[in-house]
């Protein structure tokens, strides 16, 4: 079989897989009606088991009853002496979905593993490449290893891909635990490229647990924890967001405090400066002049404003002489007479 041949009335148009375990497959569209596309799956292999297989995927296609979650069968016969059949083309899921497309989809699978699980089967291989759209809405394809529920406690031939598989089905132990198993693993390989795996780490951790008996009970279990997960992820950011509000007013308030304290510092610590220049250059002039500070008002306030001054951490930092100015303030104090005396002046000039 060729691209551009013709087999009963379909128009094989793209090889999706020359070789595959069953056979090739081709998409195909319904020549003269190009809005209808379908999947041509040819079986070629001469192993029995792959034979058996091919035909239990028709068969199942065929009469399965859940309309909207899986593929539609649209028919059979052979070719070159080998069997095949048609189902609809379910587009390949794209590379980049958004969180919300992510979790709709996931939902539907949950639902569409569900409703098989209450027509008594597993579909026992799920991963991503076996999920499609059809019409914008997502249903799950290649039902090779479609199981009935009462026959899963024997060992098949082939059981599903092997990343994505639980740890007890390597025994033939399938049951809806390695399924919702299955499902954790292809949600977490999805979250990867749509950057939702940690929004969804509530539904990934628990689904991919190892013993089943830790994992959840039921699909509709494992579908509404993606819901749960969804509004778990909102209130943890809603709380982050509080705690970073909360954060940020205290920083803003601690450099207002510090700001305010410095500046007042640094106010008051120009104020003893002024002050205590203003003291030095009166008595300085006043000593220069030869007079006296016998006016005890004066004494008293140029004696308050060095004595302000000493209490002030950069006294000694200042370039005047405070100490000296000081003693003679004292002694002209003392002598009380209206020159200073020789011994004073000596000290100061």
């Amino acid at each position: 079989m060729t691209v551009g041949q013709i087999v009963d009335g379909w128009l094989l148009v793209e090889c999706l897989r020359a070789r595959g375990h069953s056979g090739a497959v081709y998409r195909v569209i319904r020549d003269g009606c190009p809005s209808l596309t379908g999947v041509l799956k040819v079986h070629t292999a001469a192993c029995k088991v792959s034979r058996r297989m091919f035909r239990h995927e028709d068969l199942f296609v065929a009469t399965q009853m859940i309309r909207g979650y899986l593929p539609r069968h649209l028919g059979r016969g052979t070719v070159d002496g080998q069997p095949y059949f048609v189902m609809e083309y379910a587009t390949p899921l794209p590379d980049e979905l958004s969180h919300r497309d992510l979790v709709r989809i996931l939902k539907r699978i949950a639902e569409a593993c569900a409703l098989l699980r209450d027509a008594g089967y597993y579909h026992c291989d799920i991963k991503p490449d076996n999920i499609g759209l059809i019409d914008g809405k997502a249903v799950l394809i290649d039902f090779g290893c479609v199981r009935r529920i009462a026959r899963t406690t024997r060992r098949p031939a082939r059981i599903g891909t092997e990343p994505f598989q639980a740890p007890e089905v390597a025994d033939g132990k399938i049951s809806e635990q390695s399924e919702i198993y299955s499902l954790g693993v292809t949600t977490r390989v999805l979250a990867k490229k749509s950057a939702s795996l940690f929004r969804l780490a509530l539904a990934i951790i628990p689904a991919k647990a190892k013993q089943p008996r830790k994992r959840f009970r039921s699909f509709e279990a494992f579908a509404a924890a993606l819901d749960e997960s969804e509004q778990s992820f909102m209130q943890l950011v809603r709380a982050y967001a509080r705690l970073w509000r909360t954060l940020i007013f205290a920083v803003v308030g601690i450099l207002a405090f510090a700001w305010i304290s410095l500046t007042g510092l640094y106010l008051h610590r120009q104020a003893h400066v002024r002050e205590t220049r203003k003291a030095v250059i009166a008595i300085q002039a006043h000593a220069r002049a030869g007079l006296v500070l016998y006016d005890r008002r004066a004494y008293a306030a140029a004696v308050e404003h060095l004595e302000a001054a000493a209490r002030h951490p950069d006294f000694d930092a200042l370039g005047c002489q405070h100490e000296r100015v000081y003693r003679i303030l004292a002694e002209c104090y003392r002598d009380g007479k209206g020159v200073a005396p020789d011994s004073v002046k000596s000290q100061y000039y």
